[in-house]
């Protein structure tokens, strides 16, 4: 992360807007930054800045005629985010588009590619632009594992279940488990994520994760508060457990690509007179750049009121996790 970007800039707010065009395969269009441009070589989406007078859609729809020789109509929101700039701060706003005629022809010379969204976190890109990678890599459910206590064909059984069940990012979390059987166990939760097509974490082990062949690590509150820089290259996501507003300076010194912001709703097993509720959600999701899960409560029913709140997605345990039917019952006696 730059200096810019860890500054407190003063000045003006530069609105630019980006697009983000699938093709039948499901890739997405890049464009790499010209030489003379600031971020050159790196890849973006394609867009550029809002002129005086107009809206992000008529923006939009110029940049793309003038860059690429294509008329599009833009659609959904995907993300907007709100990034430190060397003037002031930049505010990027990335719609879905639907072309209209023939494929995009670059007018200024600069590189085009279709990437797969898996594969975008594999290509450098200026800092505001991340963000909006990480979104379009992630679902909006996200199961964290219960602890993998008692036999581990039970506790595969119920990832096997879950995966089943159409959630297709999971975290394995060992409380305290830093042994050989979390090694063993790691690779064959490894194993049945890739079968799914799923992206597979590991909770607070960031060595591990990278060594194993985990496509990131989610780190706890403590290690948000004392590492001193992110612990993965950019290939890798990295997740963090929040909890108020305190934490969102961390995020930014970590350059961490996701947030889970808990306890939102009381949980069946951790009843909380802390709670943010969705109006904190929302704030806290609204002041961070970067996707965030709602933790804490979250039920596939209430995804509605996560998005609604302003959040990426819902994140949980018990509220997700469809375990084993024997080993739900041995779970629910030793509470």
């Amino acid at each position: 992360m730059s200096d810019a970007l860890r500054a407190h800039a003063a000045g003006g707010r530069l609105r630019v807007v980006a697009g983000i065009l699938e093709d039948g395969q499901g890739r997405v269009l890049l464009a790499q930054r010209p030489p003379g441009k600031a971020h050159a070589g790196l890849w973006e989406f394609p867009g550029g800045k809002v002129e005086s007078g107009e809206t992000d859609q008529q923006a939009l729809r110029r940049e793309w005629q003038e860059e690429l020789g294509l008329a599009i109509e833009p659609g959904d929101l995907v993300r907007r985010v709100d990034w430190p700039h060397v003037a002031g701060r930049l505010e990027l706003s990335a719609f879905r588009v639907a072309a209209q005629g023939t494929a995009p022809i670059a007018q200024d010379g600069q590189s085009l590619a279709w990437v797969a969204p898996c594969d975008l976190l594999h290509l450098p890109m200026p800092p505001a632009d991340r963000p909006i990678a990480v979104a379009l890599r992630l679902p909006t459910s996200y199961a964290i594992s219960p602890d993998p206590a008692g036999p581990a064909d039970a506790f595969l059984h119920g990832l096997e279940r879950t995966l089943a069940g159409g959630i297709r990012m999971v975290s394995l979390r060992a409380v305290g488990n830093d042994g050989g059987d979390l090694e063993s166990l790691a690779r064959r939760v490894l194993e049945i994520a890739r079968r799914h097509g799923a992206i597979a974490l590991l909770h607070h082990d960031p060595a591990r994760a990278a060594r194993l062949g985990f496509d990131g690590v989610h780190l706890n509150g403590r290690q948000l508060r004392e590492l001193e820089s992110r612990p993965l290259p950019a290939e890798f996501l990295v997740g963090a457990s929040c909890h108020g507003p305190a934490d969102l300076a961390r995020l930014a010194a970590l350059d961490v690509d996701f947030a889970t912001w808990s306890p939102v709703l009381d949980s069946s097993t951790h009843p909380s007179p802390d709670r943010l509720g969705w109006i904190k959600l929302g704030e806290l999701a609204r002041a961070c750049p970067i996707p965030a899960y709602a933790l804490g409560g979250m039920t596939p029913d209430l995804l509605p009121d996560a998005l609604a709140a302003g959040a990426h997605g819902i994140a949980g345990i018990s509220g997700l996790w469809r375990a084993d039917p024997l080993e739900a019952g041995r779970i629910e006696r030793e509470r």
